[in-house]
């Protein structure tokens, strides 16, 4: 029978979360191996108080602040007593707590197949008890569980000194991670005596990303509310199209496994002055299914972007612009997430096809905007990077990341502060599953309300250099211009279709 194991280290914890930390922990673990660093509070005695699914071991010194590596490194060894093939291993700290939500998981992470080792989770960084810190590199998502191997945590754990080392084993770096739709609720930094403690520790024992990090405990914090982060929100799924009655059937078929309730749910389809079957084939689709989720909305505004035909302004014949007609009509969804009782828009060209937890995924980020990262031709002729890379991996998705850049294949988002990509950013891209901060993105985008109410438009901003081109990048101009982060999701694959048999 598989179970989930957590563990941690724990000092002095009784001034601080430790009674809702374990009712959180055996609430969602089977067991708790707690190593308690050579506290000199009631710390190790009140968790073995909660009886024999607690195992407390205690270090004679302490270890944790002065070298990490040693530390996690026999909290493991404690670990790999207790656990067997198969179990699942939370390696947390005595301030981070499983959330409700993630709680409820609990059943549905012990019977995922064995071919799954790795799951990341966001972690909440709790500022107040009902907001968490969102600016900067706060809530980041993180490995929370692993498949349990027998194996030592790493080669000399005496080789890497100091703060901020690998909490897993190193045999998780092989493991390809899979995202959870539920939070961890960090509590550090919850409240100011805290913050004020972190900063005072944090600033005079860490160097680089990780001081500058700290630098910015103390200064003003942009907050979201934790509710947003635990409830699913309402979604409006946004489709434009227009004679795109090929890419019809697969593109509902796709729509129809979406894993979101339709209370929660609306996909309304904006056709714009098709002129072949496309608005018959999805009123048909609507009807059979009897999905009162779904609309259809007819729109006249010519043809948005004929192929090709990437910019704002077109001949003396069209003077507007395909562009720009195509801005009016994406400003036209933006005004209606904005008028609506949605939540969220999810905006989804009509080549586009999404994994079926797209939306729970997307939710779980806390992002204002984000999109699922995919890989296609443009139909520009790239060629291949990587100079012919072989990777010795077994998960197929990053095989085909890899298949698509030696094609020539580049994602839908690209490099902050450029208008292409690095080859090393792509190799990130491929190679590590997780949340990116990106410079732009479109095609599928999830854009929540604020963003609409701030007033983002998909309007042109003038003296843009030409390679920006398409309404999605000056949409992303004006976002960050307001304030807004924009991020990409690796986690799940999406798929592009470049042709119409594909």
């Amino acid at each position: 029978m598989k179970r989930i194991i957590a563990a941690a280290p724990v000092r002095n914890e009784t001034r601080r979360f430790l009674n809702r930390w374990l009712e959180a922990v055996l609430r969602f673990a089977d067991r708790l191996v707690v190593l308690d660093d050579a506290g000199d509070d009631d710390t190790a005695e009140m968790c073995r108080r909660r009886g024999d699914r607690v195992i407390v071991h205690s270090l004679a010194q302490p270890s944790l602040l002065v070298q990490e590596t040693r530390t996690r490194s026999l909290l493991w060894e404690h670990v790999r007593r207790e656990a067997r093939p198969g179990d699942w291993i939370a390696l947390l700290d005595a301030d981070e707590i499983p959330s409700e939500p993630l709680i409820a998981l609990r059943n549905t992470i012990l019977a995922l197949p064995d071919d799954i080792g790795r799951l990341d989770a966001k972690w909440a960084e709790m500022w107040t008890e009902s907001h968490y810190r969102v600016d900067g590199l706060w809530s980041p998502w993180l490995t929370l569980l692993v498949r349990f191997e027998d194996r030592p945590f790493c080669a000399d754990p005496d080789l890497t000194p100091g703060l901020h080392v690998p909490r897993f084993p190193e045999y998780v770096g092989r493991l390809v991670p899979h995202p959870l739709d539920a939070p961890v609720l960090h509590l550090g930094y919850c409240r100011g005596d805290l913050r004020e403690e972190k900063a005072a520790f944090y600033v005079a024992h860490n160097e680089g990303v990780h001081l500058a990090h700290a630098r910015t405990i103390l200064e003003p914090a942009k907050l979201a509310p934790l509710e947003a982060l635990l409830t699913l929100p309402r979604v409006v799924l946004t489709v434009p199209i227009r004679n795109r009655a090929w890419a019809v059937p697969k593109l509902v078929e796709n729509l129809s496994r979406l894993d979101y309730p339709d209370d929660r749910l609306r996909v309304r389809f904006v056709v714009n002055d098709s002129t072949d079957d496309t608005d018959a084939l999805l009123l048909a689709w609507r009807r059979t299914g009897m999905r009162e989720h779904v609309e259809v909305v007819r729109l006249n505004l010519s043809d948005p972007a004929p192929p090709g035909e990437h910019q704002w302004w077109g001949p003396a014949s069209d003077p507007g612009g395909p562009l720009r007609r195509m801005a009016k009509l994406r400003n036209s969804m933006l005004a209606e997430l904005r008028d609506s009782n949605a939540d969220v828009m999810l905006a989804l060209d009509s080549d586009v096809l999404l994994h079926p937890q797209t939306i729970r995924h997307l939710a779980a980020t806390g992002a204002d905007i984000v999109s699922p990262v995919f890989w296609a031709s443009w139909g520009l002729r790239m060629g291949p990077l990587f100079g012919g890379v072989r990777v010795a991996h077994g998960r197929v998705d990053i095989h085909h990341r890899l298949q698509a850049v030696q094609q020539g294949k580049r994602p839908q988002v690209w490099e902050r502060g450029s208008s292409a990509s690095s080859e090393p950013w792509l190799m990130d891209l491929v190679f590590r599953s997780g949340l990116h901060r990106v410079g732009g993105l479109g095609a599928v985008t999830w854009i929540r309300k604020q963003v609409a109410l701030a007033g983002v438009s998909y309007d042109e901003v003038p003296n843009l250099p030409e390679d920006y081109c398409g309404e999605d990048r000056h949409f992303c101009v004006r976002a960050v211009c307001h304030g807004f982060d924009l991020w990409a999701s690796s986690y799940l694959e999406t798929h592009h279709r470049d042709e119409p048999d594909t």
